[in-house]
């Protein structure tokens, strides 16, 4: 997420080539947020990954699963499985060539796909994101301190899900 030209934490995300700030969410399967870390642009998604799941797990200690994406495949996904023992599911795009080794006589378990795929629950995440930026104060990062903008997702999220609490049901006026 770009940030404003005000200070406070930020930095350099190479791969999406943005400098500003990141947002680290854990959510439910229905997409709401469990937990916030907000970082600067530099910070891994994997060095964000354990501080990210400590506060999901002080929240909501009862979570046994947890999708994530091949940023944190390795030797994160393990130390999240051992310190937390939860089973880690890691999500790959089906064009990664990292999803397995090619045994003698195996048959393609898949085609090569190219461009835009669905990808199995990681597009609930992304579909909470795009909830949280919807507000057009959510599209840049306006303050200097973490806390506040930690505050301004809780505030986005809290916001709809009043609206949705408070909506008529369908059929009714």
């Amino acid at each position: 997420m770009k940030t404003s030209p005000q200070g406070g934490t930020k930095g350099y995300d190479a791969g999406k080539k943005v400098k500003g700030r990141k947002r680290h969410l854990v959510t439910d399967t229905l997409g709401l947020l469990i937990a916030v870390l907000i970082t600067a642009g530099s910070i891994q998604d994997r060095d964000a990954a354990l501080p990210a799941m400590e506060l999901a797990m002080a929240k909501t200690p009862g979570i046994k699963m947890l999708y994530v994406d091949g940023g944190y495949a390795g030797r994160r996904a393990q130390e999240l499985r051992e310190r937390h023992h939860i089973q880690v599911e890691v999500v790959r795009h089906p064009a990664n060539r990292k999803v397995g080794r090619w045994q003698q006589g195996q048959l393609p378990l898949f085609d090569l796909l190219k461009g835009f795929v669905v990808l199995p629950r990681r597009w609930v995440i992304e579909r909470t994101n795009a909830w949280n930026e919807r507000p057009r104060r959510m599209n840049r990062d306006h303050d200097r301190n973490l806390s506040v903008s930690t505050a301004w997702v809780w505030l986005t999220e809290g916001r709809m899900l009043l609206r949705r609490l408070t909506a008529a049901p369908v059929g009714q006026s």
